[in-house]
């Protein structure tokens, strides 16, 4: 999204409705801003309906997961007031960058971020007939012993990125090397907005914050059977990855205790 921003091929006040013509006509507008930055109202999909006599825990595609959202036909509130998570909207992120670039969202993320940064071992899981090499299984303990929580749905945007740690430390150089479109597109991924509602850390994908004196950008992420955590220390230029295949890895804590070591009294 950040991309196509930047090249000018939309604007974070457009409309949804403009890319998105199925979006219901709510009582406010819904405008890009407000899903990236995760304050449009919409509610997320496992919150509603699916309908068809199926439930989420039955295999799933965005399309889906879009669907059942908009035809609820309502906002939990008004766009910009409040702030709430919901992968409904990057989820429709991921659908406005392939209709407006004309090409399915994987590929694009392959030829527009995997491809120049070197990303070999990173796909969107778009597709249940994709094949991924090597994927990492995902575990959670039930009573005594660990069961595999396989991954039946091909949803992404808000998720479904099959990535690795050196892929992941690619990226996050770019940050500081401004590889990936050069100072300007960085300085789009990296933009923060007011709205009204208290929560103004928020970048594109991304959260700043703080440990001890330095400034952080951070990401934590969980799915069934993962758990995962990065984050940056933007002004020296020190990334901390955890990656975890099971449900209660704690990547965000054990990221933590990672800093700590690097940064404890000599």
């Amino acid at each position: 999204m950040a991309i196509l921003v930047h090249r000018g091929l939309l604007s974070l006040e457009d409309d949804v409705r403009r890319h998105i013509p199925e979006l219901p006509n709510y009582p406010f507008p819904v405008r890009i801003k407000h899903l990236v930055y995760m304050t449009s109202g919409l509610p997320d999909y496992f919150t509603v309906p699916r309908g068809g006599g199926k439930s989420w825990a039955d295999p799933f595609t965005n399309s889906d997961a879009i669907a059942a959202t908009l035809r609820s036909g309502r906002l939990r509130f008004r766009p910009g007031t409040q702030w709430a998570y919901s992968n409904v909207n990057y989820m429709l992120l991921a659908e406005i960058v392939a209709r407006r670039s004309g090409v399915p969202f994987g590929e694009f993320a392959q030829r527009e971020i995997f491809g120049p940064l070197g990303m070999t071992s990173s796909r969107f899981h778009t597709d249940m007939a994709m094949t991924i090499d090597n994927p990492v299984v995902g575990y959670n303990l039930r009573g005594h012993a660990y069961v595999t929580e396989p991954r039946q749905s091909p949803h992404y945007g808000g998720s479904g990125l099959f990535t690795s740690v050196k892929d992941l430390a690619r990226w996050s150089a770019s940050l500081e090397t401004h590889a990936l479109g050069g100072p300007g597109l960085t300085a789009v991924m990296l933009s923060t907005r007011r709205f009204k509602h208290d929560k103004t850390n928020d970048a594109f994908g991304l959260v700043w914050g703080r440990y001890r004196s330095f400034r952080t950008l951070w990401y934590d992420g969980g799915d069934a059977g993962f758990s995962s955590h990065t984050v940056r220390l933007h002004d020296v230029g020190l990334t901390v990855i955890v990656l975890s295949n099971l449900g209660t890895g704690g990547a965000a804590a054990r990221a933590r205790k990672i800093l700590d070591a690097l940064f404890a009294p000599l």
